[in-house]
């Protein structure tokens, strides 16, 4: 009896192994599956807005660009006309600020802070903002190509801004801008390529004292 009862607990644990073991497997996979398609998800989502967020860089970098050639006197800046800079802001302003969803509060906050730095904006109802620079450099620079009404496009020169923030606030906004792009650019790769280029810049380009 003693044998028959022991082979029945045997029995009884086979078929429980039995049916629990594909139970386990069927569990298992399922939640590979799950964990795989949520894996799956997120690498889509994270793809779609490193797309966006790289769309809105190459429309956004060469603008920045510009204005910061344009206040500093290096590179292209004498191909551009005042009117355009203040135009370049517009445009970066809406795209920025529409977009600001694929990218941190941060991003925002520095590139507000680059813009406040080379603008002087908020001038009264129908009056464009003003570059923070003295007029007379870019002046000079025209010649007889300048326009009377770009006059009203910079600010006092009590008001201007130091060309060092101007230069650091560009580095700031462009060392963030391509780390959440995911270019892989650190701020202080960033830094250091951004001052070999000043110094590049400075050292080749006419400047107007």
């Amino acid at each position: 009896m003693e044998g028959e009862v022991v082979w029945s607990s045997l029995e009884i644990w086979k078929l429980i192994v039995s049916i629990s073991t594909p139970l386990i497997v069927l569990i298992f996979g399922y939640l590979i599956n799950k964990n795989l398609k949520t894996l799956e998800q997120k690498h889509w989502e994270n793809r779609t807005v490193t797309e966006w967020r790289i769309k809105v860089f190459d429309e956004v970098s060469p603008q920045l660009n510009d204005i910061y050639c344009y206040l500093l006197r290096i590179g292209n800046w004498k191909e551009l006309k005042p009117f355009d800079i203040v135009q370049r802001k517009r445009s970066l302003d809406k795209k920025i600020h529409t977009s600001a969803a694929l990218f941190s509060s941060d991003l925002t906050s520095t590139y507000d802070a680059f813009m406040n730095t080379c603008f002087s904006s908020y001038r009264g109802p129908g009056k464009n903002a003003a570059i923070r620079m003295e007029k007379t450099k870019h002046e000079s620079a025209a010649g007889v190509e300048w326009e009377k009404d770009w006059d009203d496009l910079f600010v006092r020169d009590d008001e201007c801004a130091i060309e060092a923030d101007v230069e650091m606030k560009y580095g700031e906004l462009m060392s963030l801008l391509s780390e959440e792009v995911g270019i892989g650019l650190k701020s202080e790769n960033h830094a250091d390529v951004r001052n070999g280029l000043f110094g590049w810049w400075r050292s080749k380009a006419d400047i107007v004292t």
